[in-house]
């Protein structure tokens, strides 16, 4: 759809800036306070964790809950949103190479995909 809306693929971390953006909303909603800081800093680790699981598709029906006071549990465009004890998203990462298609024009060709809890052994 955002091909044929707009002519070109979306930008690398378009998943990612769009699940920030979910997840602050939900987060403001979730805290029923959206002036204090700290309610919504708690509520944007509530909202990405544990509760009825909601996808991208799913807004409406995540924010009808919480204002119902249910729990939700966002899982975003670009996969599961669980906030470790830092606070950082560990997600899965996807090893790409750039190659010249059959058109000619440059495309990305998928070669591997490592699982983001893998990596949080290593640290």
């Amino acid at each position: 759809l955002y091909q044929m809306r707009f002519g070109r693929e979306p930008g690398a971390y378009a998943a990612n800036a769009f699940d920030a953006l979910v997840l602050l909303g939900l987060a403001l909603q979730a805290a029923k306070d959206p002036a204090d800081g700290a309610k919504v800093r708690d509520a944007l680790r509530a909202v990405a964790t544990g509760g009825q699981s909601y996808g991208p598709a799913e807004l409406n029906d995540a924010l009808s809950a919480l204002r119902l006071g249910l729990d939700v549990d966002y899982r975003g465009a670009s996969g599961g949103l669980d906030f470790d004890a830092k606070g950082n998203v560990s997600g899965d990462y996807i090893v790409w190479r750039v190659v010249r298609g059959a058109t000619g024009a440059a495309e990305l060709r998928n070669l591997a995909q490592v699982k983001g809890d893998s990596l949080a052994r290593l640290r």
